[in-house]
């Protein structure tokens, strides 16, 4: 599993639905193949013309974590903001670290980095009867407030099996290299169930791979988009076709509960 060494635990971001913000679309888009582009799901602009980079990431509700090992490696995963100082990502992301940090931004000169304070992790993942790494989910509490959008989590309706979704990330991109700026893209459901929502890399739209472990999985409801997933493991390490994702369904129950608990505040839809 990808998650089971630190530098190679985190999935790099796949790229979501074409589920826009607008009223006159349907929150259900299973009619359209997948593409690789969704930064206007958070209204940014396409940094490169055609391709999957998004302009001025440090307006975005999603974020990079820098995260530094016990041995003094470096690793990244991504987040979400759902509280002024709070945000969601994935608990096998901080096995063996001893520190996070939050980068916003992607021009050195101007990122701003916020240090974590504290990190909830679900009590379930760390079970030894967990066998199908369920619950994984972690919240991380910054030090300040990070003066972002907040996302909702999304409530109101379940996925479809075919249903095109949204996924952003910091994470690995097709040269190897990690993203150093916030890119979007989409993929195709491919099975939803009480733990988990995943979606089938075949080649088509964009898949996530190391990096973008914790990073959004966003649908639309009501004309509004919202979260409804995040980037847990994937079935092949190469991330090519064939791959398929599993992001953990923040609608659980056992998700709720642990979301309520630890970042009050949070919105949902």
């Amino acid at each position: 599993m990808r998650h089971l060494y630190i530098l190679t635990l985190f999935l790099t971001l796949a790229c979501f639905s074409s589920c826009k913000n607008s009223d006159s679309e349907s929150d259900n888009n299973s009619s359209n193949n997948p593409d690789n582009n969704s930064c206007d799901v958070l209204g940014l602009n396409n940094k490169i013309v055609g391709g999957t980079s998004c302009a001025n990431p440090e307006l975005s509700a999603v974020v990079r974590i820098v995260l530094t090992t016990n041995d003094d490696q470096i690793a990244n995963c991504t987040g979400t903001m759902i509280t002024s100082n709070k945000l969601i990502t994935a608990a096998h992301c901080f096995e063996d670290v001893a520190s996070a940090t939050v980068e916003i931004g992607d021009q050195p000169l101007t990122i701003r980095s916020i240090n974590a304070k504290v990190v909830y992790i679900h009590p379930d993942f760390n079970d030894p009867n967990n066998t199908t790494n369920r619950n994984d989910i972690a919240i991380l509490e910054l030090v300040s407030n990070a003066g972002l959008p907040v996302m909702p989590i999304l409530l109101g309706r379940d996925l479809d099996v075919g249903e095109i979704v949204s996924v952003f990330g910091y994470g690995q991109e097709d040269s190897g290299d990690v993203s150093s700026t916030l890119r979007s893209g989409e993929m195709k459901i491919s099975d939803v169930n009480n733990d988990f929502v995943k979606a089938l890399y075949e080649g088509t739209g964009s898949n996530v791979c190391f990096g973008d472990s914790g990073g959004p999985l966003f649908a639309s409801h009501n004309g509004r988009v919202a979260i409804f997933g995040t980037t847990s493991f994937g079935t092949r390490t190469d991330c090519q076709s064939g791959d398929n994702t599993s992001f953990v369904k923040l609608q659980s129950a056992d998700a709720l509960e642990f979301i309520n608990r630890n970042a009050a505040g949070a919105l949902f839809q």
